[in-house]
């Protein structure tokens, strides 16, 4: 799964930038916008079933067919009422900041990924971990949008285009990982069984309700910015953003690998064991790219050009985000597992509700600048509830671990600042930085690779 999500993404990597170059910052802005609005009722139609289905299909496959029925008639329930609710969103923010006809026709068209949503079985195969029909659909959705975008998208004018490839190819896939689950696990149930419906809607709104509020503080700054600001400022500071989902990868999945695990563990040893694996991985990568992004800033210019300088700056204030994301999700995904969304929901609310202000105090007067600081206040009071919450579950906070990663880091990443204030090439400087992090943690054994190899494979 990792091979082919890194080669999906790779190709995401190639298009996208090609596209964001391609359309300039005005109508990546106006495509971002579009996006944001969507991305809300995605959760209410993913809500929390694919986490509330993996962890109980994973110690009892035998509910399968009952929880595939299930969720698949709630979240096309959800689904239609989701576009509907798409539409009336729009109409009502076009009435108080008008939206030009072609970002109308974006958000209904990027719309009809709430259907291919509702019948994406990505959750069954992690459930019964076979990542490699996962991989599959992740690389054929990349080729597909890389070839599409490449063949037809040209300039700005093509931004509608470029949106109809994105959920075109979706929904094929979609539609694939359906037929395909039919043909491999057979017939689906869909019976109505309210006692189970009613449990199942249960467990799934704590989940959804924590992702609904982690994608509002995640999006709510490229939504605001597009109401205040414009769409030259959005495209500026979404590009940057975007770089930023693409450097999350890693920790997707690894959560997508951990999960199952993680549910299965039942005692202190047992998650103990999982969790410090789990957390020794997180924090090193989280290290690595955090530090790395803040030195190395400036090549977003060299790859998306001179119109998206601005971004810069951005990118840099938005590492110290990426470094927090990083560990917050340590403590996150065990939460969830272990069925203590509650407490996860009174950090993320905090957490947007924080951004919410900063964001309405700050954008207005520094524009995308005040949204990436925005961003780092609401990671730092999530991560701060998490500590407390986490500590009084399960007691380790595993932050030796975190202490280790970001000073071997430190270290690593240390030559790269003397040669850029040296005015050294920045390549060359890359180049430097990279090699002495490797070298550092082989040096320092702080990751075991054999082990990380070795569990996965259990």
């Amino acid at each position: 799964m990792g091979t082919a999500e890194i080669s999906a993404k790779g190709l995401a990597v190639i298009y996208t930038l090609y596209l964001i170059s391609t359309i300039g910052p005005e109508s990546n802005g106006a495509l971002s916008f579009a996006k944001s609005i969507v991305q809300y009722f995605f959760i209410i139609v993913m809500l929390g079933f694919d986490q509330a289905g993996i962890r109980d299909v994973a110690r009892n496959r035998a509910l399968l067919p009952k929880y595939v029925g299930s969720i698949l008639m709630l979240r096309i329930v959800f689904a239609t009422l989701g576009y509907i609710g798409i539409i009336i969103t729009t109409q009502i923010i076009d009435s108080y900041s008008p939206i030009s006809d072609v970002t109308k026709r974006m958000i209904y068209i990027y719309g009809a990924l709430l259907f291919g949503q509702a019948t994406l079985l990505n959750w069954v195969y992690m459930a019964v971990e076979k990542m490699h029909i996962i991989a599959i659909r992740s690389l054929v959705t990349g080729v597909l949008n890389l070839v599409g975008i490449i063949l037809f998208v040209k300039s700005e004018s093509d931004v509608e285009m470029a949106i109809i490839i994105i959920t075109l190819s979706f929904l094929i896939n979609s539609v694939w990982m359906f037929v395909h689950y039919k043909s491999t696990f057979g017939k689906i149930d869909f019976s109505f069984d309210r006692t189970f419906i009613i449990s199942l809607l249960r467990q799934s709104f704590s989940i959804g309700l924590i992702f609904l509020i982690a994608t509002m503080y995640n999006n709510i700054d490229i939504t605001m910015l597009g109401i205040i600001r414009g769409d030259r400022e959005t495209g500026i500071f979404a590009a940057a953003h975007q770089l930023l989902a693409f450097l999350l990868l890693p920790t997707i999945i690894l959560q997508s690998a951990f999960f199952p695990k993680i549910s299965r563990a039942t005692n202190f040893e047992e998650r103990d064991k999982v969790v410090s694996i789990f957390s020794r991985i997180n924090f090193l990568l989280g290290s690595f790219i955090g530090l790395n992004l803040f030195l190395f800033s400036d090549l977003i210019v060299v790859l998306l050009g001179q119109k998206y300088a601005e971004s810069s700056g951005a990118l840099k204030i938005l590492s110290i985000t990426i470094f927090l994301q990083y560990v917050v999700v340590n403590y996150f995904q065990p939460l969830i597992a272990w069925k203590h969304e509650n407490k996860v929901i009174n950090a993320t609310l905090i957490g947007l509700t924080l951004n919410l202000i900063v964001n309405m105090l700050l954008i207005p007067v520094y524009g995308l600048y005040g949204a990436a600081i925005a961003t780092i206040f609401s990671e730092l009071s999530v991560l701060t509830m998490m500590l407390f919450l986490f500590k009084k579950t399960h007691g380790n906070l595993y932050l030796s671990n975190l202490a280790k990663a970001f000073t071997a880091t430190l270290i690593g990443v240390s030559p790269g600042f003397v040669m850029m204030a040296l005015g050294l090439n920045m390549y060359l400087s890359v180049s430097v930085t990279v090699t002495a992090c490797i070298l550092i943690y082989l040096y320092t054994k702080l990751v075991d690779f054999n082990e990380i190899k070795g569990y996965l494979k259990k």
